[in-house]
């Protein structure tokens, strides 16, 4: 941040992030997992009838600990990611493996929204969705957000929206 930067609001996702991130992120991830492992051992299977029950016992086990894992790696993610709203524009930074710094300008700022999937409104979650012009487009056509900030509380998110409202109105 620059130093005539104020910071106005600074913020990080709340702990229940966790559940819809596992959902909607890491069920793909141990789909592909459970693939693996079936294409894998399937010569197994086939050769060696007497090893399911062992194989289907060693499965579970991956299987548990791969959720453990995920649980425990997505809980580190949320607490990297540091969402903050300066007078400038907002700041994105956080990330484990692949790092992320990203600044988004109010000028460059064309569309800001707020969604929430099922499992945030049973918990009460929202996102906030910044766009710019020169964003990308997603695999069906819709545009991506140049940053969005995940799991924050349905009031912080209106709080959000208000500010972002005020600063690109001017």
């Amino acid at each position: 941040m620059a130093r005539d930067e104020k910071v106005l609001l600074k913020i990080s996702p709340s702990d229940k992030v966790i559940y819809p991130w596992i959902i909607s992120k890491g069920v793909a991830l141990l789909a592909a997992a459970i693939f693996f492992l079936v294409f894998f051992f399937s010569g197994l299977l086939i050769n060696l009838p007497s090893l399911v029950g062992g194989l289907f016992k060693i499965f579970l086990v991956i299987l548990f600990v791969g959720a453990i894992g995920l649980m425990v790696y997505y809980d580190f993610l949320r607490k990297s990611y540091v969402y903050t709203i300066t007078n400038k524009g907002v700041h994105f930074k956080g990330g484990i493996f692949w790092k992320f710094d990203k600044f988004v300008s109010y000028n460059k700022i064309t569309n800001i929204s707020s969604e929430q999937g099922l499992i945030e409104q049973i918990i009460k979650l929202s996102h906030v969705n910044i766009h710019t012009a020169g964003q990308l487009v997603g695999a069906r056509g819709v545009p991506v957000p140049e940053i969005i900030i995940e799991g924050i509380p349905q009031n912080k998110a209106k709080k959000v929206l208000d500010l972002l409202r005020k600063k690109i109105s001017k």
